[in-house]
């Protein structure tokens, strides 16, 4: 099936080189269109993995795992947490934190598990920073009142605080291994019970716990969704069988469906409206991934995709992936640790989760996801970069999706290239490029929508009717994700070459920035960079237009791209649900 689904993709660039080749000729090929075909072959390769994965689910059932029946009293015989991983930087981040574990309790009343913040402080140069205790202290008393509001006997919100360890090659005071370290770390101390760097702040015991529970300051569990996940997880068929250390059958990680949603309106999205078509962890505002339903993966290839938010079997994981990732080598690390544990996707259970405030942060957001995925090339390249005394290479499959992340958020830079080398080179015809460009920007347009792909299309055996309303509202919806696409690709496309070159002085070995995670305060730092890439656009224009053959495709994308930075910082969708 891995052949096929490879096969398909590729079918889309090997399709437009044949027609180049068959229309010119070999040896008749210009250097232009040459040139163009280089730049548009990721973007291409971005639109024939959509189109693989749409043939490949339309004619693929459905994998339903099996689930036990438990009432709400056996739960209690798999003991489980929900935590919260969140790096405070600030007092107004301990509001934030304390909403997060105030919602999602509102979601898992009746499971009577309970919620635990674990927190990291800001890097520093000495292992305590002055506002450290006062951060505490604010956490500590948030957590408290928690606890007596709800009135029960056991404290059900918890905080855990991790201190500093210096980092040599950052050459800084910091939380080991951010994020992954937090669960690493827990992990560690559930198993074992031993711990170096955590404070324990109004806890239970957690050495009892079998799963945990991971989120996301910004995510909302839906009504059900940690029975579901419990249930699932709980049923022998799924329980995780493992030899030398090894997943070999059953599943370490249970995630649930994600819809990312808007809930102020936006100058492209109403309040409340979900930004995608189909309930799936998609990594950006408006991305140009092609992505299939929530279960293509599961229902194809029989595992998943861990996206940081899920259940986790913690002695499978313990066992699986904590010894199997170096110090300071990677930074998007929850993709590898699920093709390393295998994961499975429990449809039933729903997770709501915010986007970012404004097109800034998620650029931020993208540069760290697109510089974390570059880090993992070694992974994609030999299969296998841990330590050398744990060696449980990666299998195609694996690398090829890994790949696959790659390819999507690489495809704005390449598309901003292609219209570059359309404005500039001879032999380009200036509207079939501004169409190409347009097609592929955002292949998850009408013609490969889940609701529009085919007015009578086939899913899981069964007849689809997709009335007008459907197609008309998919169309709209695509048509201003392709606006929004063009008006942000000028940044889009500088801030994957920022994470290029910052990825690639990190493979080299300079480790210092790695692990770098945010700036210290984005919206000064959002100010710097506004300035120069309206400085860097100002004069790629200038050059562009003393040479242009289509001057008036340069003049409406220079139009789009010079409005861009001062929409970068409006504010247009709530970082927290209300």
């Amino acid at each position: 099936m891995l052949k096929k689904y490879v096969g398909l993709a590729f079918i889309v660039p090997g399709a437009v080189l044949f027609g180049l080749i068959a229309s010119y000729g070999v040896g008749a090929l210009s250097s232009s269109y040459l040139l163009s075909f280089f730049f548009l072959f990721v973007p291409l390769l971005n639109f024939g993995i959509n189109v693989a994965q749409t043939s490949l689910s339309t004619n693929t059932s459905s994998l339903l795992l099996p689930r036990n029946r438990l009432i709400v009293e056996s739960l209690s015989q798999y003991p489980t947490a929900i935590v919260i991983p969140a790096m405070i930087k600030e007092a107004s981040h301990v509001a934030l934190a304390l909403a997060s574990l105030r919602e999602n309790y509102i979601a898992s009343v009746s499971s009577d598990v309970p919620l635990l913040l674990l927190v990291d402080y800001c890097d520093w140069h000495e292992p305590a920073h002055p506002d450290d205790a006062k951060l505490t202290a604010l956490l500590s008393a948030g957590v408290s009142a928690l606890n007596e509001s709800v009135g029960e006997q056991s404290p059900r919100f918890g905080l855990l605080v991790r201190a500093r360890k210096f980092n040599e090659a950052a050459g800084s005071w910091m939380g080991w291994e951010r994020k992954r370290g937090k669960l690493v770390e827990l992990f560690r101390y559930i198993e074992t019970g031993i711990h170096d760097s955590l404070s324990f702040y109004h806890c239970g015991d957690l050495r009892s716990l079998r799963f945990v529970i991971t989120l996301d300051l910004d995510a909302r569990l839906g009504s059900g969704a940690v029975e579901s996940l419990i249930n699932t997880a709980a049923h022998p068929r799924n329980r995780p069988i493992l030899e030398n250390g090894k997943v070999v059958r059953g599943y370490t990680i249970f995630a649930p469906s994600i819809d990312v949603v808007s809930t102020h309106p936006s100058f492209f999205f109403k309040a409340n409206e979900a930004q995608y078509p189909s309930p799936v962890m998609v990594r950006g505002i408006v991305t140009t991934t092609p992505f299939p339903q929530p279960s293509f993966f599961q229902d194809v290839f029989g595992s998943a995709i861990y996206h940081g938010k899920a259940l986790i079997d913690v002695a499978s994981f313990n066992a699986a992936v904590s010894p199997c990732i170096k110090e300071n080598s990677i930074l998007s690390h929850d993709h590898l640790e699920g093709w390393l544990s295998r994961v499975a996707l429990v449809s039933d259970a729903r997770l709501r989760e915010s986007s970012p405030a404004t097109w800034y942060r998620w650029q931020l957001r993208r540069t760290r996801w697109t510089k974390g995925d570059l880090l993992l090339l070694p992974w994609i390249l030999k299969g296998w970069d841990g330590p050398r005394n744990c060696d449980r290479s990666l299998s195609m499959l694996a690398r090829w999706v890994l790949m696959q992340d790659l390819i999507y958020l690489a495809t704005p830079f390449f598309i901003f290239l292609f219209f570059l080398a359309a404005i500039a080179l001879p032999n380009i015809d200036g509207w079939v490029a501004a169409i190409v460009g347009i097609v592929l920007i955002n292949p998850q347009g009408p013609m490969f929508s889940p609701f529009c792909w085919s007015l009578f299309g086939r899913r899981n055996n069964a007849v689809q009717i997709v009335g007008f309303e459907d197609a008309k509202r998919a169309l709209i919806v695509w048509s201003r994700r392709v606006l929004v696409e063009l008006l942000f690709l000028y940044g889009n496309a500088v801030a994957c070459l920022r994470a290029l070159i910052q990825a690639a002085s990190a493979l080299m070995g300079n480790k210092k920035h790695a692990l770098d995670w945010d700036y210290a305060n984005p919206e000064r730092q959002c100010l710097w960079e506004i300035a120069e890439l309206i400085g860097i656009w100002c004069s790629v224009f200038g050059i562009e237009m003393l040479f242009t053959t289509n001057r008036w495709l340069a003049l409406v994308l220079a139009g789009l791209w010079l409005c861009f930075p001062f929409a970068s910082c409006v504010r247009t969708v709530s970082v927290r649900f209300e």
